[in-house]
């Protein structure tokens, strides 16, 4: 079931980059962070 794994497992760093353009300006992205600048009156979570 599914495919066997490449014998290579490096990571094409331009392909890399490309996919991430991608992510950034997909619309759901977009409409995100422009929800995420109107949330000022929200907390910032603590790590601790």
């Amino acid at each position: 079931i599914g495919k066997s794994y490449a014998s290579e497992n490096g990571v094409d760093n331009q392909q890399l980059i490309a996919i991430n353009n991608e992510i950034r300006n997909h619309p759901v992205e977009k409409i995100g962070a422009k929800l995420r600048a109107s949330m000022t009156s929200m907390k910032q979570i603590s790590l601790n």
